[in-house]
């Protein structure tokens, strides 16, 4: 994984190996494989490479990206702005 160390979260990883853990410790035991995570607002995508590894190559992860304006248009359909995260880890994080 590679990390941006010009972000609060990437200096996080890069100083401690890990970012807010409580926020992802209690999927630990529910994510099986084959499962589907969606990480909404996925900002770097720090969750969804840790999806990965639970889900494995028979289940899907998708992010979405944190939004440019908090507050979106009602109409705003969230299931087109999913992506498929790349299934090696690492890919296509920068």
């Amino acid at each position: 994984m590679y990390v941006d160390l010009r972000s609060g979260i990437g200096r996080g990883l890069f100083m401690k190996g890990e970012f807010d853990p409580a926020v992802f410790e209690p999927l630990r035991p529910v994510l099986k494989r084959g499962d589907v995570f969606l990480d909404v607002g996925a900002n770097v995508g720090y969750y969804s490479m840790l999806a990965l590894d639970l889900v494995g190559g028979r289940g899907t992860c998708l992010r979405n990206r944190r939004a440019p304006a908090p507050v979106l248009p009602q109409d705003h359909r969230a299931r087109e702005d999913f992506q498929p995260v790349p299934s090696q880890a690492g890919s296509g994080y920068h």
